[in-house]
């Protein structure tokens, strides 16, 4: 269920399976979505590390259609028209059991109700815990909206695919890529790369989040990096922890899993999932 409410701040009500299940939208919405112009709404916040991205950097990624840059009063009038697309962040309440609130982008189309309730998704894709320093994260947007338009690329040959379907397919092709790692992001048990090649034994670099940063900037086609979707330290209790393997030239996605905070499983990437990786 999808739920708005006012002054600009947009809420949307996710159960716990919308990205273990996330699948490619139909051919129509697709076609309909290639035919579109995209208008991206613009936070209340005029400090939002979204919008300094939009202003400064979407232009840069965003490829795949027409856009222009909206507020969230444009977006108010513009929202009925069902041939125009919607790009925006937005705060979702996901989990299983006790929910935790995380700051999403979400791709939809136009619905001639305006009901924020019944506009088709597209894509969606978690950045943060809402409460977590945008610093944390801000330097994956681009890659971030590099996936989103590999996945409707990927939707126009193969609607109705889930995200495990996609990453299942491209598996392999992670030990053709350098895996860059922030240290911080990793389990105490794989922490170092002798601790991680005992699972792994692909080639890995740690790295920091400027250099990723300038490979997604450059496109770089050797690199693969981990995007992290966890507490950091802003929640208590069992949240969920969303891990992607994405590639910094297109957005690729080659790795996904979730699970939940634990005495035994960290807001980190775990052991568990290099034996995954490698595969």
């Amino acid at each position: 269920m999808k739920k708005i409410i006012p002054v600009g701040l947009l809420f949307i009500c996710l159960p716990f399976v919308i990205l273990a299940q996330l699948k490619t939208p139909d051919k129509e919405k697709v076609e309909t979505f290639l035919k579109s112009k995209t208008y991206v709404v613009l936070e209340d916040n005029p400090f939002s590390a979204f919008n300094a991205f939009v202003s400064d950097g979407l232009n840069d990624v965003w490829k795949i259609t027409p856009f222009e840059i909206i507020n969230y009063e444009v977006f108010e009038k513009k929202m009925g028209d069902n041939r125009s697309s919607f790009l925006f962040v937005s705060q979702a309440q996901m989990g299983k059991g006790d929910l935790n609130s995380y700051f999403i982008i979400n791709l939809v189309m136009g619905d001639v109700s305006k009901n924020i309730n019944k506009m088709p998704e597209l894509c969606v894709v978690p950045v943060s815990f809402d409460e977590v320093d945008p610093e944390v994260y801000e330097y994956r947007f681009p890659a971030l909206i590099k996936f989103i338009d590999y996945f409707i690329r990927y939707a126009q040959k193969n609607p109705g695919k889930d995200i495990q379907q996609i990453v299942k397919e491209n598996a392999s092709e992670l030990k053709n890529y350098e895996l860059w790692l922030i240290q911080d992001d990793l389990a105490s048990s794989v922490n170092t790369v002798e601790k991680i090649k005992k699972y792994y034994p692909y080639t890995i670099k740690f790295t920091t989040a400027e250099e990723i940063s300038k490979a997604i900037d450059e496109n770089n086609p050797k690199v693969a990096f981990l995007h992290k979707v966890g507490p950091e330290g802003t929640a208590a209790g069992s949240a969920s922890v969303y891990k992607f393997v994405i590639t910094a030239k297109e957005g690729k996605p080659l790795y996904f899993d979730q699970h939940k905070v634990s005495p035994d499983k960290p807001d980190a990437f775990l052991d568990e999932d290099f034996k995954n990786l490698a595969e």
